[in-house]
């Protein structure tokens, strides 16, 4: 099959796809998603175009990597077989040449309305996010969805040749900090009066995000990065609580694996977790997840293994008590394998969606 991807992200800026894998700084979910798909499809013998303006153009993993400004007259004038659009229904708005066309979501809001015509299947995450859209967008027809279908993972990241040592009273959080980090900030004094020597090490680019508030963000959110910023003003380390900064995928999963602990006290201000990359990473990297039950996150994750669900809103001594007797365990904390979410084994159940939907038989 022939298949072009139309992107419609660009907050993390012009990196390369082979940053994913190679690169130091930090990738957002939606473009981790929509390269690893391009380049599953592509390993299982499709021709894959993507227009995402990334740092260099040219082919990687075996796909195709176009300016966006070339979308329009190349979807217009060249033949293909299915256009995915990523989060942006705007794609589907010319008069292109496919046979098949589908949107897949990461974000948690849209605008579909007349375009619905134009499309013929959506993609969500989680079936929390099919339900809530179709509950938002009454015109997007029911029965072109396909939930539990968009994310996945990159095994090869928890598969080092010697993995790291955990680490038994080390805590990590790599989500957005508006998702719940401040929660967590005001109880780890009391988690460090339980465990002395418990650290907690925060991953992401909070500088970004805080110059992004700075700009244009809700009260609640402009107040949420208050308690961040004071915080990290008063001699952080003193409490055990080391922020890195955004780092590379490949060395994120590192410091995943020497955790015993991901402690994700999420809280979004507005819907937000239709999937959660940050709690997938933490069951593969053999963490002990403790997290809430906002949005998909009970849907998806309650019954994967050493994963606590707590309710919001968020109690701090129900909160205190769960981290201090997960840092205090004594079991082995063993990497897994989460087969159904390889990147590879989804882009078989996109495959396979593709065939069942294509009015005519694809392109070589």
């Amino acid at each position: 099959m022939k298949i072009f991807v139309a992107s419609g992200y660009g907050y993390w800026g012009n990196f390369n796809p082979s940053d994913l894998r190679e690169g130091d700084h930090q990738i957002g979910g939606g473009e981790t998603a929509m390269v690893s798909i391009s380049r599953e499809l592509a390993a299982l013998g499709h021709d894959v175009t993507v227009f995402y303006d990334v740092g260099y153009f040219g082919m990687y993993d075996g796909v195709h990597y176009l300016p966006s400004n070339l979308y329009t007259p190349l979807v217009c004038q060249m033949e293909h077989d299915v256009l995915v659009s990523w989060d942006n229904p705007q794609a589907f708005r010319f008069a292109d040449r496919a046979k098949l066309r589908v949107l897949a979501f990461q974000l948690n809001h849209t605008e579909v309305g007349a375009l619905d015509y134009s499309i013929d299947m959506y993609f969500h995450p989680s079936k929390w996010h099919a339900e809530r859209y179709h509950e938002l967008y009454p015109e997007m027809d029911e029965r072109k969805s396909r939930p539990r279908i968009t994310n996945g993972i990159d095994p090869t990241r928890y598969n080092p040749a010697t993995p790291p040592e955990r680490i038994p009273h080390r805590t990590i959080y790599s989500s957005s900090p508006d998702r719940g980090l401040h929660h967590l900030l005001r109880i780890w004094p009391k988690v460090r009066m339980a465990v002395s020597d418990a650290e907690l090490h925060v991953y992401y680019e909070i500088d970004k995000w805080l110059k992004m508030v700075d700009v244009m963000a809700p009260p609640e959110i402009v107040e949420r990065a208050r308690i961040v910023r004071e915080f990290r003003a008063n001699d952080p380390e003193a409490q055990g609580v080391l922020f890195h900064g955004g780092i590379g995928q490949a060395q994120l999963a590192t410091e995943q694996m020497k955790s015993a602990v991901m402690a994700y006290p999420c809280d979004p201000t507005q819907p937000t977790e239709g999937f959660s990359m940050t709690c997938l990473e933490a069951v593969t990297a053999g963490c002990s997840l403790v997290t809430t039950d906002a949005d998909a996150l009970q849907e998806l994750w309650a019954d994967a293994p050493d994963v606590t669900i707590l309710p919001l809103p968020v109690n701090d001594e129900l909160w205190v008590n769960t981290v201090v007797k997960l840092l205090e365990r004594d079991e082995a904390r063993p990497l897994r394998d989460p087969v159904q979410y390889y990147w590879s084994t989804i882009a078989q159940r996109w495959v396979q969606e593709f065939l069942e939907c294509l009015p005519t038989t694809p392109s070589p």
